[in-house]
């Protein structure tokens, strides 16, 4: 799952690679969604960072053939982006709301040699994992993973494990499902919709889009 999000924890910076409700933090929770609901050149990207156990979003860069809003009196601005022109929105510093799991990562040092996982790497192949749990975009516990996904590295290392192996993937996933705090299952759209509907009152509640 690519959730186009970093977050920053004393100072460090991470990838979110995995988010229970399938996403922290979307578009369309601010009003921007592009005009065809499959436009395959809509991309975004958002920008976190967790100060006094509190999340909130610094910048956001979207790519979307629609009006765009001033968000919290911040007005948008044209911007390249791995080659691909947007716009970002910076300075933004709006606490989030989120409420559940988030996996985060960083360091990645190896891909196994295999296409869908190099485009993509495995959770295990970065050497810093955490799990961090908000409500209502608090902070209230994290986990560190990075020891469990050093073991499963060293198994593939050492041939106790195989990627080539059925049953040996399936042993591998089982063993990060228990590991985990959160559910990491992709949702239902229907659900999907439920939750990002939510996520859109609630922002236009608190924040000012003009």
């Amino acid at each position: 799952m690519n959730l186009h999000t970093q977050i920053e924890v004393k100072g460090k910076s991470y990838l979110v690679k995995e988010c229970e409700n399938s996403y922290m933090i979307h578009p369309r929770a601010f009003g921007i969604a592009p005009v065809w609901k499959d436009d395959s050149e809509f991309d975004y990207w958002f920008d976190l960072v967790v100060e006094d156990y509190k999340i909130s979003l610094r910048s956001m860069w979207v790519q979307v053939d629609c009006a765009l809003p001033r968000i919290d009196g911040v007005a948008p601005r044209p911007l390249l982006r791995d080659g691909k022109e947007g716009y970002v929105y910076e300075g933004l510093h709006l606490p989030l709301l989120y409420s559940g799991a988030v996996l985060i990562t960083n360091s990645l040092l190896k891909t196994e040699k295999h296409e869908e996982v190099e485009e993509n790497p495995a959770i295990y192949c970065y050497r810093n994992t955490y799990e961090y749990i908000f409500e209502n975009g608090i902070l209230v516990t994290s986990v560190d993973h990075s020891r469990d996904m050093l073991r499963i590295r060293k198994n593939l290392d050492l041939g106790y494990r195989s990627l080539d192996k059925k049953r040996d993937v399936k042993c591998i996933q089982r063993f990060l499902k228990s590991s985990f705090v959160g559910n990491y299952k992709e949702i239902s759209n229907k659900k999907l919709e439920s939750y990002l509907q939510k996520m859109k009152s609630l922002y236009q509640e608190t924040i000012s889009f003009n």
